[in-house]
């Protein structure tokens, strides 16, 4: 299996690396009496040597304090102690420690509370790896759960009692195939046996987060660890049966190398999806409703699954070129060629090339692009569906011979039509 270490744990690091803007915001928190700690995320890359942009911060002081601190902060999530303050030309997102209530619907607690005690905060969060603290200013990382030891081990496991975790929140079954997506982790036993017997809860989730961690988990840097997970874990099984239906042990191992060349060819994320998706082609579109995807995305990776049979072997003459691209759409029949290449392991160099050659031949090769329009037919005489039909016609006409595409040779073929039909 492609396994490239692209990062190292430094074991030594037992402390954050604190900038300038982090230590002035600290210190107000410390004046007024409170603490203040960087968490989750950004602990966990830092230790791995990962860059992350994206600095959580928790604190002891309730919303009420910070807005008492700060004169300029946005109610981000007040309800459940979250305030962003703008400090320094920078937007800090800051929640109070905090418990959660009893989880009722496998995904949001019933109630939330605010705790003066870091250690319960962080005993609630998903796994042991997003559950580190370093405290500001002095940076010194705070590790309660063992997340250093499971880093070194490249192990993903809940904290606690992994069934308790996953029937909390049902997402969390997701997130931990996206992390071993984005890290290279396995899952550790007990949580992955806890993943697969809470699998069914995942349909009680909303299906736009369920979109947003299947998208996130195909553009992660080791996706044959995702969707390795995804499978072991019954997650797939539950979510789209019969696509699982179709995915056995060898199988599989090609689906894990489909998407390490999509990811290696740089396809984006809805291309990475439809490298899953065409093995279920006749549902392909019950699965992007189900996903509450864009059009955009329905779009691309419908034409991407119903054309992924396509053997560009078979585009003979430069007007077969020109109706593919019309079929695939030009904007995205180079991502098309690579979906392709990804699928199938090998490419067709002097094909590709031929149809980089069209793309930039400036040829017509959409209605738009005719000398004459629908209302140039009117005043010959066409109307209703007769005049779709014949603009239709003359760019088949104008695909196959480009030389045809001036007014006067498109006015004399449509008058020509006219007439034959009488």
């Amino acid at each position: 299996m492609y396994h490239e270490e692209t990062f190292s744990v430094n074991l030594n690091r037992v402390f954050y690396s604190v900038n300038e803007s982090l230590k002035e915001l600290s210190e107000i928190f410390l004046r007024e009496g409170f603490h203040l700690y960087v968490v989750g995320g950004a602990v966990r890359d830092y230790i791995i040597g990962r860059k992350n942009g994206d600095v959580d911060l928790t604190t002891d002081a309730l919303p009420a304090d910070m807005k008492k601190m700060f004169k300029k902060t946005i109610d981000t999530g007040i309800k459940h102690g979250t305030v962003t303050i703008l400090f320094k030309g920078k937007h800090y997102e800051t929640t109070t420690f905090r418990l959660d209530g009893k989880y009722l619907d496998s995904r949001h607690p019933d109630s939330v509370s605010f705790t003066k005690d870091l250690s319960e905060d962080l005993r609630r969060r998903d796994f042991t790896i997003n559950a580190m603290a370093a405290h500001l200013p002095s940076g010194e990382i705070i590790d309660e759960h063992g997340g250093i030891e499971d880093i070194r081990r490249r192990v993903i496991r809940a904290i606690g009692d992994a069934h308790e975790r996953f029937e909390e929140d049902a997402l969390r079954i997701l997130r931990a195939s996206r992390f071993s997506s984005k890290l290279g982790y396995d899952i550790e036993e007990n949580t992955m046996k806890a993943m697969r017997e809470s699998s069914q809860s995942i349909l009680r989730v909303s299906h736009e987060r369920i979109k947003e961690e299947l998208f996130s988990l195909a553009g992660g840097d080791y996706p044959d660890y995702g969707i390795d997970s995804l499978y072991s874990s019954n997650a797939l099984s539950s979510l789209f049966p019969k696509l699982s239906e179709k995915i056995d042990s060898n199988s599989l191992k090609c689906l894990k190398e489909e998407l390490i060349r999509a990811r290696d060819l740089k396809l984006e994320n809805a291309a990475k999806m439809a490298v899953l998706f065409y093995r279920d082609a006749e549902r392909v579109g019950d699965y992007l409703d189900f996903l509450k995807c864009s059009n955009y995305e329905k779009s691309l990776i419908s034409t991407f699954v119903d054309n992924s049979d396509v053997d560009l072997r078979e585009l003979k003459t430069k007007g077969d070129i020109r109706r593919f691209i019309n079929r695939i759409g030009e904007e995205r029949v180079l991502q098309f060629i690579d979906f392709i290449a990804a699928i199938r392991s090998k490419r067709d160099k002097d094909k590709e090339d031929e149809i980089r050659e069209e793309l930039s031949s400036g040829h017509p090769r959409k209605i738009s692009n005719l000398a004459i329009g629908g209302n140039d037919l009117i005043l010959l005489g066409y109307s209703g569906k007769e005049i779709g039909e014949m603009l239709s016609s003359l760019l088949d006409r104008v695909i196959e011979d480009p030389s045809l595409n001036s007014k006067e040779r498109l006015t004399l073929l449509s008058l020509e039509s006219k007439l034959n039909k009488r």
